[in-house]
């Protein structure tokens, strides 16, 4: 548009100096500053193409939520990112039976990162995580969901896809940990503990490695399979899956190639059924021992290598 309007000018200034020699001063002075409104003009041109992209905006250290007039405080500044560590609840050694009133965490829909970990620890009130929709990244912490009594859906978490461990424990109203899927690696351990409501894991669909640390599932009463690691093929160190009553079978470690260590699979008292594993023991890696005791069935390793590997 700029360019349009110098060239319109332009040639104005040439007709005019044609039609009268007489005024050559003045035409003179008009092309040069012409000239200059040429230049100003390119410059605005070559840079209306850039993107300006916004900064996120930083709070700097470690944030504790501990009632619902501090998560609605905070929200209200808009941070995108926490570099430090956020915690929603309370967690205090010298008042034990301190709960929280946070209910409703709307107010945090702008975090998108965390650097040190998210600990969302007994908020007897709270429901769901809607409001942590928007968080992609812890990166270099865990993500903690512990004695939630009213926790019924984490599924605001669809978004996240990176975090060093994973630890749910302690929701006795939580039917599935759905909103994890994208979810493909975890740094450290993955611990899914005493949540007597729970139904299955599907939302770890997404997941192949656990790094470094081990695989923890127990005394979770209602879980009636573990389908939802149906795409895990890595574990570096133990595999302990312990006192889910109602858990029948193994299939979902169908893809399991390696356990840097051991397995000790007990107490689940209608497992009868360890076929799941049979990829592992014919084609697979374990490095450590087999060890099976209390369950429905108890094969050792020479009955999962001979194929025997259920009721």
């Amino acid at each position: 548009m700029c360019i349009s309007f110098v060239n319109s000018l332009w040639n104005y200034n040439i007709k005019l100096f044609a039609m009268n020699n007489s005024r050559l001063f003045r035409n003179t002075f008009s092309l040069f500053c012409l000239i200059l409104l040429v230049i100003s003009c390119s410059s605005d041109d070559d840079n209306s193409g850039d993107i300006i992209t916004p900064q996120p905006k930083v709070f700097e250290g470690d944030v504790v939520l501990s009632s619902q007039s501090e998560v609605d405080d905070f929200g209200t500044n808009g941070y995108n990112v926490i570099d430090g560590f956020l915690f929603i609840g309370v967690n205090d050694p010298n008042s034990p039976d301190q709960v929280t009133n946070i209910s409703d965490l709307s107010s945090l829909l702008s975090i998108s990162s965390v650097q040190y970990g998210v600990t969302v620890y007994n908020n007897p009130q709270l429901n769901n995580l809607d409001g942590l929709n928007s968080l992609t990244y812890i990166n270099g912490g865990a993500l903690t969901i512990d004695s939630n009594e009213s926790l019924v859906s984490i599924s605001a978490l669809t978004g996240l896809v990176s975090f060093r461990s994973l630890e749910v424990v302690g929701n006795p109203m939580l039917l599935n940990i759905d909103g994890l899927e994208g979810v493909q690696s975890s740094r450290e351990s993955i611990i899914i503990s005493n949540n007597s409501g729970l139904l299955n894991i599907d939302g770890l669909s997404g997941l192949r490695t656990i790094g470094g640390e081990f695989l923890f599932i127990s005394d979770n009463e209602s879980l009636a399979n573990i389908n939802g690691l149906s795409n895990l093929e890595n574990v570096d160190r133990d595999i302990v899956i312990s006192s889910n009553i109602e858990l029948t079978n193994l299939n979902g470690l169908s893809s399991l190639q390696n356990v840097g260590e051991d397995i000790y699979i007990n107490f689940n008292e209608g497992l009868v059924n360890f076929c799941g594993l049979e990829n592992l023991f014919m084609e697979g890696s374990l490095v450590g021992s087999f060890n099976t005791l209390g369950n429905g069935f108890n094969p050792t390793s020479d009955d999962m290598v001979n194929g025997n590997c259920s009721l």
